[in-house]
């Protein structure tokens, strides 16, 4: 190891990155030096200030990577960060609105500055929460699902909120006294408190419930979710696979909840 150069030491540098799903960035300011010779001369990209990527692997990437790796590179550089709101609820796997992935979001005492960094939003906590997920320090789950379902709409806030059933992380009736009690005074607890109501472990993906939103919205009649389908064959027996819409049909869904004003339309 001590004969290796200093190029040798910065490639094996990005190879362990990689290796690790994150973000290059400069352990020293000497390393620092050399890749922004590497970004100049294009085999390095900054993908967020500090961090960087070849744009050949970046490239692969699709969003919701490229935000994990930012997180996991930062997680490694700022071990102290504790992150919060929709990017902790990204590292529980959770799903989350591409619109509220726009910045990386951390918790820090109330002394702390909360000036915002150019991707980064600091949140002051009076009582800060700590877990750990994917090795990396997080808000708990509770404070993490309140946070984000009163800053979302409603149906971002659904989306967050039906992942976090499906994946059994918390219960409907632990999330309603939950908002009431960590939402108490807050602005967007009441839109937070409807889609506690509302949310449902059936739906499958982020398409399914972001329909079923807006219908919600529009007053229309919301589909039955998962419904068990019987073996035509052998009347009462249950088919191996049950009903959920298709990508295509999630879609068709979505683009007449969007284009239709009417809400009789409703089925």
């Amino acid at each position: 190891m001590g004969n290796m150069t200093a190029n040798q030491r910065l490639a094996g540098h990005i190879k362990a990155c990689e290796q690790q799903m994150s973000c290059v960035y400069a352990r020293t300011a000497a390393e620092a030096k050399q890749i922004e010779r590497r970004v100049a001369a294009g085999s390095l990209e900054a993908v967020m200030p500090g961090l960087y990527a070849r744009p050949e692997y970046w490239f692969e990437l699709k969003f919701r990577q490229r935000y994990l790796h930012r997180v996991r590179a930062l997680a490694q550089k700022h071990p102290d960060w504790t992150f919060c709101s929709y990017t902790a609820a990204v590292i529980y796997g959770l799903s989350v609105s591409h619109a509220n992935l726009t910045h990386i979001h951390i918790a820090v005492a109330p002394a702390q500055s909360t000036t915002p960094g150019s991707q980064v939003v600091r949140h002051r906590y009076v009582r800060q929460t700590r877990a750990t997920q994917m090795d990396i320090a997080v808000t708990d789950i509770d404070q993490t699902i309140t946070d984000c379902l009163v800053d979302a709409s409603f149906v971002e806030g659904l989306i967050i909120a039906d992942s976090a059933f499906h994946e059994q992380l918390l219960s409907k009736e632990h999330l309603v006294e939950t908002v009431d009690k960590l939402g108490l005074n807050r602005r967007g607890v009441v839109t937070a408190r409807s889609v506690a109501r509302c949310a449902d472990g059936l739906s499958e993906s982020g398409g399914e419930s972001k329909a079923r939103a807006l219908m919600i919205e529009r007053g229309w009649q919301t589909p039955e979710l998962q419904i068990e389908l019987f073996d035509p064959v052998e009347p009462g027996r249950p088919a191996t696979r049950r009903e959920r819409p298709t990508r295509h049909r999630q879609q068709q869904l979505l683009q007449q909840v969007a284009q239709t004003e009417s809400p009789q339309v409703g089925r």
